[in-house]
């Protein structure tokens, strides 16, 4: 499992759709035309999403050891 995750700021979000058109595991999805949210056991951490997102609200984060 990848060491990083995505994560999203709510707050900043736009919902444009990005991050979901480009990751290459659909582990990104805009939620009810809101905002996007992460699910974590599909993300690999490749930062895509991040990269192409145009209102920087995706930053990558050290995932959590449970």
């Amino acid at each position: 499992m990848a060491r990083r995750l995505a994560s999203v700021d709510r707050r900043r979000c736009v919902s444009c759709g990005a991050c979901e058109n480009t990751c290459p595991r659909n582990a990104i999805r805009v939620w009810k035309g809101l905002f996007a949210r992460v699910e974590g056991s599909l993300c690999i951490g490749c930062t895509l999403c991040a990269r192409v997102c145009p209102a920087v609200c995706i930053d990558m984060r050290e995932r959590s050891v449970e």
